[in-house]
Parts: C-alpha cells; structure tokens; sequence
C-alpha cells in the first residue's frame, strides 16, 4: 500500500509539474512576443539605450555626433481630404514602409514618426554619405508615382543629446540639439521631390552634385549654407 500511495504521489506530483512548466512556458513566450511588439513600437537606439541601463534605471544621457534626416510629405492634407479613411492609411503606410526600407537598409535608426513625417538620425563615420544617399534612393523610387506622394527631405548634422524626456508616467527617448531644429526647416524648405542638406553634411559625404545656394533659417540669424537636389522628376 506505501508503494501504491508513493506511486501515485509521485504521478501526481508529475502531473503538476508538467502543467507548472507549461504554464511558465506559455507566460515566457507571451512576454517575448510583448517584447517584440513595443520595441517595433520605439527607435532601435531606444531599444539598446534602455538594454544597456541597470534595472529600473533609465539610461544616462549621452552626447552623440549624427546625422538628421527629416521628411514630410508634400499637399499631404489636400490629399487626405479626397481619400477615404482606410485609403488614407494605405497611403501614408506604403510612404513610411518604403522610408523605413531604405534608412533601415542604409544604417539609418528611425526614431519616430511624427503625422505625416518622419524623423531619423544616422551614426558612425560614414553617417552623412548614408543619409544622403538613403534621402535621393527615396526620392528616386517615389519618383515613380506608384504611391501618388511626394516628400521633402532635410538633412543636418552635429552634435546632439541622446535621452529619456517626458513624465514619470510617459516618456520617450530621442534626441535634442541645435542640429535637429536645422534638418526640420531644411525639410520645411525642400519642395516637392527636394531633398536639402546643410554644407557641413554634403561635404562630410564628398557630394559633388546639387545646387548650392544660402537659405534663411527660421532661429538662424545669419542664413544656412546649403545643397539642394532637385526632384528626380524635374530633368
């Protein structure tokens, strides 16, 4: 009878067992697979950021040399108002997965989107060459006008601060300085297809085409030296 009794506890111990490691088994891999989906919610360098922190602290920020990209869809409200919602989204998701294609394939790290634009930084020695050259692929594959939108594209460089701001309950972690307010209003002043790129940049990327010229900058008391690339539509 002990050994009847010693038996059966030992199969129902077994039994628990099984279900305990199943159970933690299925908990692990909802958790994974949480992980995966807010961190296609943030940018890749937020992701490595908080990684890097010790546990329940947020990472220290850090100044860091980038290169901006900034893009903005162009008559982007004139074109929503003559699309149905669900055609709208379609739209601006086939622009940001092409975007998103070609900084990711360059090296590029999106940092977010903002409406109808989008904000990525670029590092590492060859940063302005790759961001140049991911801004003009860009504007040569939606040169097609398969996606019936247009972009334009600004891009800087310079020193920035890397780091968590916001509230205690809500909190992003981006980037801030001098040279992310300069690639936004050389966005602003891309035109259509356009992509403008601050001197300093087209020269760390050894660029040789685009036209040169001088652009008053909003916050800038002396004017931004600059090389525009026309849209590929205009030759």
């Amino acid at each position: 009878v002990p050994m009847v009794l010693l038996s059966l506890l030992v199969i129902v111990l077994y039994q628990l067992a099984r279900r305990a490691q199943a159970d933690i088994n299925w908990r692990t891999l909802r958790i994974a697979e949480l992980t995966k989906r807010v961190e296609r919610l943030v940018s890749r360098g937020a992701v490595q950021a908080m990684h890097g922190a010790s546990t329940g602290d947020q990472p220290e920020p850090r100044l860091v040399e980038c290169t901006l990209f900034f893009s903005d869809i162009r008559g982007f409200t004139d074109f929503s108002e003559r699309r149905a919602p669900g055609e709208l989204i379609d739209a601006l998701n086939g622009v940001f997965a092409l975007q998103v294609e070609v900084l990711e394939q360059a090296g590029g790290d999106v940092d977010k989107f903002i409406g109808d634009a989008v904000f990525a930084r670029f590092e590492g020695p060859d940063r302005a060459a790759a961001a140049i050259g991911a801004a003009l692929e860009i504007q040569r594959r939606l040169s097609d006008g398969k996606l019936e939108l247009t972009l334009g594209i600004g891009i800087a460089s310079g020193s920035v601060v890397a780091g968590v701001v916001g509230a205690a309950d809500r909190y992003d972690y981006t980037v801030l300085g001098d040279a992310v307010n300069v690639a936004s209003r050389l966005c602003s002043a891309a035109l259509a297809g356009e992509t403008v790129v601050d001197q300093g940049t087209a020269d760390a990327g050894a660029v040789v085409d685009g036209a040169r010229e001088a652009l008053a900058v909003k916050g800038r008391n002396a004017k931004v030296s600059v090389v525009r690339f026309p849209s590929p539509t205009a030759a």
